[in-house]
């Protein structure tokens, strides 16, 4: 494995619960399976047979705006959008970030990385906070957020955040500031 593959897949440690599925069609809407079993390896991924999604643990060292193409704050709706969202961010130091295709739908995610872990859960609170404050709705398919700020769970088994799609997989590429696909 080269070096900036192992730099690149250590961004993502936390690889239990993870997500799968075979690759659709194009334009089919993606079958995602949990595998709680085992936790997902560097070679699972570095082989591509499947696509693969990951949760957050307890600490995170980024926070991903999952904005999908028919979104309103989407480029291609709102070319200001992402300025605004980035600017909202600004009070916890959120202000570069790196985007790509989330897949062949167009759709972007938005990576927002920090030096030092930081709480998952505190970090999903304090970004939810700081965009419905400043005019966001979050919501499947418009914006969402990762990590989520997870629901309190009655049964007393502790819920898991949701997944996300691993980027650079079959159809996600990276973007420049135009948002025009760069690399893959």
């Amino acid at each position: 494995m080269q070096e900036w593959e192992e730099d690149f897949l250590a961004l993502f440690p936390h690889r239990y619960d993870y997500i799968w599925a075979e690759p659709p069609d194009l334009n089919a809407k993606v079958n995602w399976k949990t595998e709680s079993r085992h936790s997902l390896s560097d070679r699972l991924i570095q082989q591509g047979s499947y696509l693969y999604g990951v949760r957050f643990g307890a600490e995170t060292s980024y926070c991903l705006l999952d904005i999908d193409i028919g979104s309103l704050y989407h480029p291609k709706q709102d070319p200001f959008a992402i300025d605004r969202l980035a600017a909202a961010l600004e009070p916890l130091e959120l202000v570069h970030y790196v985007a790509c295709t989330s897949s062949y739908s167009g759709g972007l995610h938005l990576y927002f990385p920090f030096q030092q872990a930081q709480s998952s859960w505190q970090l999903a609170i304090a970004v939810s906070t700081l965009l419905e404050n400043a005019g966001f709705k979050l919501k499947p398919g418009q914006l969402e957020v990762f990590p989520d700020p997870k629901p309190y769970s009655v049964s007393g088994k502790p819920s898991l955040f949701n997944a996300h799609r691993l980027p650079l997989q079959i159809g996600s590429y990276l973007l420049n500031q135009d948002f025009q696909s760069i690399w893959s």
